[in-house]
């Protein structure tokens, strides 16, 4: 990035497309103590919100080594690191034990894959239709991967077959779906985390239509092949 806003005048980085806990993420921004010192940000700004009403609240960590003078780079997510994050932390409540959560491994399961066929099928490049494809849309459907998992279908499209059930196919086939009524605590843990995840802020970063497969199946080959991690090769070739 920085080679490119050097050498070549008429072009800069304008996004990139990580991890969210990426280190390359918090490095591509401004140094905000630089930020400060230029008056582009007050020291209120670069601070978390005090713990207590009156004191000052601790500094944001500040790895930022971006130019002053470069633009601001957008940050968007990889849907597949993103959906991988959503899983470990629906697994998060599975390690806590059947005494404070409810949720099982299928949850966990049919939860992620739900959002990866939702990321997969509404991103911008997914359809020969471009028009369909709407920010408002993509979250309709990210309610649909969640609340489907629960029987409710009032988000859900032409894919999901409960919408065309009579109510005696909706009574019988009951069993195939999560229940509110008799898991309440359940649906509450997990709504929470999707109410994380699939809040405007984060969804907005993952509508787009770049996603990191080729790198990941390239480093996968690499390291499952020739570099295996769980493998130690010294005093061999």
């Amino acid at each position: 990035v920085l080679d490119i806003w050097k050498n070549y005048p008429n072009a800069y980085c304008a996004t990139i497309v990580t991890d969210e806990a990426a280190t390359t993420r918090s490095k591509l921004s401004h140094c905000m103590a630089e930020l400060v010192a230029i008056r582009k940000m007050t020291d209120a700004q670069r601070r978390y919100a005090p713990e207590k009403e009156g004191n000052l609240g601790k500094k944001k960590p500040d790895n930022g080594i971006l130019p002053v003078d470069h633009p601001e780079i957008a940050k968007l997510s990889d849907p597949i690191h993103f959906i991988k994050n959503y899983k470990s932390e629906l697994y998060n409540l599975i390690k806590k034990g059947k005494e404070t959560s409810d949720t099982c491994q299928a949850d966990a399961l049919r939860l992620s894959r739900n959002l990866s066929y939702m990321l997969a099928q509404h991103t911008p490049g997914s359809k020969a239709d471009e028009s369909d494809v709407t920010f408002e849309k993509f979250m309709e459907a990210g309610e649909a991967s969640f609340e489907h998992h629960w029987n409710n279908h009032e988000h859900c499209g032409e894919w999901c077959q409960a919408i065309s059930w009579t109510a005696q196919e909706k009574k019988e086939k009951k069993a195939n779906f999560r229940d509110k009524d008799k898991n309440p605590k359940e649906y509450v843990q997990q709504l929470k985390v999707k109410n994380k995840y699939l809040s405007a802020t984060r969804m907005r970063r993952c509508f787009h239509e770049f996603c990191n497969n080729k790198t990941e199946q390239l480093h996968g080959f690499v390291v499952n092949i020739f570099l295996p991690k769980n493998s130690n090769l010294c005093r061999t070739i």
